[in-house]
């Protein structure tokens, strides 16, 4: 009985981890329908625009969550010491509370400062830099503030709730985890369609995003119970520490954050820039749908994580050559049959939601797919080199940011149109990460050879 109940609670833990993992690439598609038929195309592009700046998130985050959740994990164990992982009785399963409530007064004192930051740097780019764009595309600038200024609430409040994430993933509460982002996406999506159906437009879909982290938030206080919240340290020169601890550590997912912002996010609000907001419309849609693809064929090799780590570990570099194959292979048939479907149907989708932004052009659409789907594939591999607790893309992401950025804003002034942004992109990555990770992989898990795996270097401290 006790077997059957434990294989009915992991079969719930997997259904509620496949909605979370579905909302977390699919929750912008299910508005996608209603936010191309309900909003007018200057309207659509300035969502996108919204939803460009969310990606701030990830880069103010600046890679603290895992760092944070490793430190809980360990904390939970029983360790006093993040220099030295075998003191403090770990593996006890006696959490060491006073330091884990130390840890939390941290984690949310950083999370703090990191939103309000967040939310001072939106309030002003909503300024400085949608009001004009809203203006010049006829739209009404009151509105547009007020969704714009009730969106950057709701994005600084979903950066100050990113220590619940950590703190569930540490202690171990995987499934309320998952149940958590379920809350905060699905509710986002749920909330949004129903605010598009009643007419709200801008103010409506930004509300519902608000309501939806409150929501979240709630149900994380239910997935939180029995944690320390409620402790407040008056070490502050402990909390000081502690900070001097995890930052190094999180700095370097922090800056490949940056990067990839640079390299996917910005390209929006340069073509916004220079060819209005009907322009980032079309741009915006077609750049989703086909994210949305790539995203999704990276998921066989991200399900293997477990599996890989293990081969790893056994050193079974025949074993390890299996699952990498499988994962990109995985990749490349999800990837290119659903880009092309994209690019075939894609028109007659938007035809038949009598949609008032048309996809971009076929040529620059199928421009846009290799790109993604290169951009795909050596994320894969970069995730297959992460698995040995290796990150050396930290300064190839960082500086392929920012040459692209420089080169799609140097194009649109030089006139090149869309079709340039998306060739700065594709021509960086091409010289160098579309095959640096890739090649850097298969030469690691090539017959077996005297090098070691790359598991062998020097791991990362917690």
């Amino acid at each position: 009985m006790r077997q059957l109940l434990r294989a009915v609670i992991a079969r719930r833990g997997l259904a509620i981890a496949a909605v979370a993992q579905a909302l977390q690439y699919g929750s912008g598609l299910l508005l996608l329908p209603l936010v191309v038929r309900m909003l007018s195309a200057q309207e659509v592009g300035l969502w996108y625009i919204f939803i460009a700046a969310q990606g701030l998130s990830a880069v103010a985050d600046f890679g603290f969550q895992p760092t944070i959740a490793r430190y809980v994990s360990l904390v939970w164990s029983g360790g006093s010491s993040f220099d030295d992982p075998t003191e403090g009785n770990v593996g006890s399963h006696a959490p060491n509370l006073p330091l884990l409530a130390n840890l939390i007064v941290t984690a949310r004192r950083l999370y703090a400062g990191l939103a309000t930051g967040l939310f001072l740097l939106l309030a002003a780019a909503g300024a400085f830099y949608v009001l004009p764009l809203a203006r010049a595309g006829g739209l009404a600038t009151t509105p547009v503030l007020m969704a714009w200024t009730i969106f950057s609430t709701a994005t600084a409040l979903g950066v100050y709730f990113l220590w619940i994430p950590a703190l569930l993933l540490g202690s171990g509460r995987i499934a309320q985890n998952y149940s958590f982002l379920v809350l905060a996406r699905g509710g986002s999506a749920a909330l949004g369609i129903g605010a598009l159906l009643a007419g709200g437009g801008l103010i409506g879909l930004s509300a519902a995003f608000l309501l939806a982290q409150i929501i979240a938030r709630i149900g994380g206080a239910m997935f939180l119970k029995g944690l320390p919240l409620k402790s407040r340290t008056r070490d502050a020169e402990r909390s000081r520490a502690l900070l001097r601890e995890i930052a190094p550590n999180a700095s370097r997912l922090g800056l490949v954050g940056i990067g990839a912002f640079l390299v996917t996010r910005l390209s929006v609000f340069v073509v916004s820039s220079f060819y209005g907001l009907k322009a980032a419309g079309s741009f915006s849609i077609s750049l989703q749908m086909l994210m949305a693809v790539t995203t999704v064929a990276q998921l066989p090799a991200q399900i293997s994580l477990a599996r890989i780590v293990e081969a790893r570990m056994a050193r079974d570099r025949t074993r390890l050559r299996q699952l990498a194959l499988r994962g990109v292979v995985g990749f490349f048939v999800i990837a290119v049959s659903g880009s092309i479907a994209v690019i075939v149907l894609a028109p007659y989708l938007l035809v038949f939601l009598k949609s008032s932004v048309p996809p971009l052009p076929s040529a620059t659409m199928i421009l846009l797919a290799v790109t993604m789907v290169l951009e795909g594939n050596h994320s894969v591999h970069a995730f297959i080199i992460t698995t040995a607790n290796k990150v050396p893309f930290v300064i190839p992401s960082l500086v392929s940011g920012v040459v692209v950025a420089i080169l799609a804003t140097t194009s649109c002034w030089l006139g090149l149109g869309v079709i340039g942004v998306i060739a700065a992109q594709g021509l960086t990555q091409a010289a160098y990460n579309n095959w640096k990770w890739p090649l850097m992989v298969w030469k690691d898990l090539a017959p077996p050879r005297d090098e070691p795996l790359l598991n062998d270097s020097p791991r990362i401290k917690l």
